[in-house]
């Protein structure tokens, strides 16, 4: 992904989550890597920016998260594909409420779109308002 694309982004209650864990499993990939990418707000505050990041396993209650501290909740373990550590401990795990969407999805980038919006153009699916 890069700075000016646009992403289209799927419930993900239509298609579940599929951790890095499961993905390595089930040779499920999203974005050239295992696993599904989430959108999320951080420790669940809805003035937070958002965070698209990969979700990487699954944490219960109690269980050991990155840094050795004990989840304080079930949630996701998320990382960016470009960092070297787990969003955790810095962050609490990921609420499932916490997600906006999850997608497995379509990345259009800039000139995608300058493509896709002559030939929507020419198909009528856009009407201009003026």
């Amino acid at each position: 992904m890069q700075a000016g694309d646009i992403i289209l982004v799927q419930s993900s209650q239509r298609t579940g989550i599929i951790t890095y864990e499961e993905g390595e499993m089930l040779n499920h990939t999203s974005f050239n890597d295992y696993g599904d990418v989430i959108i999320y707000r951080p420790n669940g505050f809805s003035s937070a920016t958002p965070i698209i990041h990969r979700a990487m396993h699954l944490v219960e209650k109690g269980e050991e998260m990155p840094g050795g501290k004990p989840a304080p909740h079930a949630g996701y373990i998320t990382k960016g594909d470009n960092n070297q550590r787990p969003d955790q401990p810095g962050y609490e795990p990921v609420k499932p409420k916490w997600i906006i969407e999850d997608f497995d999805l379509l990345l259009v980038s800039s000139h995608s779109l300058y493509t896709f919006g002559h030939i929507s153009m020419f198909l009528g699916v856009f009407q201009n308002p003026l």
